[in-house]
């Protein structure tokens, strides 16, 4: 697949609930399809064979279907869900740039409905149902002239 688009498929979510590490549904229930560009898929490709070389150097074997970001090094276990918050905090901070991963999603939301992305697939990107009735609810008012 190198050199192509392609597109990443989720369909279970970890998180933390009461101190307990649980994996569960996705917040709508659906599988998700995630478009990528050919140098994300490219650049996920090679870090999956760094993997897959790293398990068989200690007799282990890469999981077929695991985590693409795992603390076991074999696909099993995810890394904790507030691990790359934690590391933006830090550069951010570092960089002197006030932002959290939140305010990029609002950003690459209102920069969407802005650019006369239509609704429908906004929504789809943002990964909200309903045709997009969230999408208006949260971000519409950003993008309204001044």
């Amino acid at each position: 697949m190198r050199g192509a688009g392609g597109s990443l498929i989720s369909w279970r979510a970890y998180a933390v609930r009461g101190g307990r590490k649980v994996i569960k549904p996705t917040k709508t229930h659906q599988r998700r399809r995630l478009a990528l560009d050919p140098a994300t898929v490219d650049l996920l490709a090679e870090y999956r064979e760094l993997c897959r070389k790293r398990a068989d150097q200690v007799g282990g074997m890469l999981v077929a279907d695991g985590y693409v970001f795992s603390s076991d090094g074999f696909g099993e276990r995810p890394w904790p869900p507030d691990t790359v918050t934690h590391w933006f905090r830090r550069v951010s901070a570092a960089a002197g740039v006030d932002c959290t991963l939140r305010s990029l999603r609002h950003y690459n939301a209102t920069q969407m409905l802005a650019a006369g992305i239509d609704l429908r697939t906004a929504a789809g990107r943002l990964g909200h149902a309903a045709g997009g009735a969230m999408t208006l609810k949260v971000y519409a008012h950003r993008t309204r002239p001044a």
